[in-house]
């Protein structure tokens, strides 16, 4: 509610952009699983080729997809999935990530809380724009939503 009443947004961009960016924008789990992933390679001394980044970069993708909500200390199992392809040990890892994940989880949720306001911010402003200069025919719309029984959108806020 802060970004609708200190900011503006309209809570019609929040209601449609924040649930958006919380499923499909985890970009700190990804860059931790990533990060993680070439560290722990070059660790144990695996050189990393096109196939490894491949493998680390999807990996840490469709990890941090899965992973969306959980608390830090349990996405460290989700490291098997970029681990296990590029045959690394998980055990010794997990421990070490385990002892550290307290440090990192508000640094990681922080960052995705961050991106959630600007991609927010960002979509609000252009949308607005938009609207005003007649590109987009959000009003309209508004009017056909109006007029089903029982359906409202609040485009003003």
């Amino acid at each position: 509610m802060a970004l609708h009443r200190n900011n503006r947004i309209p809570k019609w961009i929040l209601d449609l952009v924040l649930p958006i960016g919380i499923t499909f924008c985890q970009h700190a789990s990804f860059f931790f699983y990533a990060l993680i992933g070439g560290f722990v390679a070059k660790l144990y001394g695996l050189s990393i080729g096109p196939l490894e980044v491949i493998i680390i970069v999807s990996g840490g993708y469709f990890q941090s997809l899965a992973s969306a909500g959980m608390p830090a200390a349990v996405s460290v199992g989700f490291l098997a999935g970029i681990f296990r392809p590029l045959g690394l040990p998980i055990e010794t890892i997990e421990v070490l990530l385990i002892a550290v994940m307290p440090l990192l989880d508000p640094l990681l949720t922080l960052s995705n809380v961050t991106g959630y306001v600007v991609s927010t911010s960002i979509f609000s402003r252009l949308t607005q724009q938009s609207v005003e200069s007649r590109e987009l025919p959000f009003h309209s719309v508004a009017s056909v939503v109006a007029s089903i029984p029982g359906k409202s959108l609040d485009i003003d806020g």
